[in-house]
């Protein structure tokens, strides 16, 4: 009974189609169609490509599939009870064989009674090092230069966090006006004393009460504050051409952040600092006066 490849190879030439003419029309490799004329179907392919390959090779030579496949099944079954029976013959060829003798204390013996080659006790010796040993030096620099990579990135995010800080700081906080509790709290010692534009009069009478009008030439932030009981006669901006008029009673103390921008009008006359940016000036009953001792 002809096998698969002799159906395949005579169905082939009996209708003049060649090897490379089949591969063309069925798109199979002329190599796989050899293999299954040459009735050889233990090449390099997996069995689901094997079994589409040669349908379509049996379908192109007009022969029956079902037949075809039935006959390939059989192939594979009987080559796997020939594999079977030779792996059964190996296995028991190998117990049949006799395990020669060791000699205690030989060199094939094994410890501790048998002699160790170099790599077999270099072996133990590794195996036989404590686990709390002294770590290798190789180990321990792996774990040194975790360590500083971990303290580089700590101190570098709170670099960052503290540079933020700065720069939200910096944007949310006010350039103008001047906060009113600064102002109020700046001590008179700390400050440049107003250079005055006219003669310095004594210290008049604090008893002695009249008005005292405050005229801002451009936009500026003004606090007037009474010396002698430190009772705030007014707080707020003016703008330019802008004037206030307070009654006083005593030495009375104008602190300004624009302080070139306040002039101070007493008795018809109007004073003016000499002087630019956060200043305060002290006013009598006449005019300016030096800045009176501390308390």
């Amino acid at each position: 009974m002809p096998n698969i490849g002799d159906r395949l190879e005579e169905a082939r030439k009996r209708q003049g189609i060649s090897i490379r003419e089949a591969a063309e029309a069925t798109k199979v490799r002329s190599d796989f169609l050899m293999h299954f004329e040459n009735n050889q179907f233990d090449f390099d392919l997996p069995d689901v490509y094997k079994r589409g390959f040669l349908k379509i090779y049996g379908r192109y030579l007009k022969l029956d599939e079902d037949k075809l496949m039935t006959d390939y099944n059989a192939v594979l079954l009987g080559a796997s009870k020939v594999a079977s029976k030779r792996e059964n013959r190996e296995f028991f060829g190998r117990m049949d064989l006799p395990e020669e003798p060791k000699t205690l204390g030989g060199t094939e013996s094994a410890p501790p009674f048998g002699e160790h080659s170099a790599k077999v006790a270099k072996t133990a010796k590794i195996k036989e090092r404590p686990s709390s040993g002294p770590a290798d030096p190789m180990e321990q620099k792996t774990d040194s230069t975790l360590y500083w990579k971990i303290g580089l990135i700590v101190a570098g995010t709170f670099v960052l966090v503290a540079l933020l800080a700065m720069l939200v700081n910096m944007l949310i906080s006010p350039s103008t006006p001047v906060d009113e509790g600064d102002l109020a709290s700046t001590p008179p010692a700390a400050t440049t004393p107003a250079t005055p534009t006219v003669p310095t009069p004594s210290l008049p009478d604090p008893a002695q009460n009249g008005p005292v009008t405050i005229i801002a030439t451009a936009n500026a932030y003004v606090l007037v504050r009474q010396e002698n009981n430190l009772e705030e006669l007014f707080k707020g901006s003016l703008s330019a051409g802008q004037s206030v008029t307070v009654e006083r009673n005593g030495v009375i103390r104008v602190v300004s952040p624009e302080i070139q921008n306040v002039t101070v009008e007493i008795g018809g006359e109007r004073f003016k600092s000499n002087q630019t940016g956060l200043r305060q000036t002290y006013y009598g009953m006449d005019g300016p006066i030096a800045p009176p001792q501390s308390r």
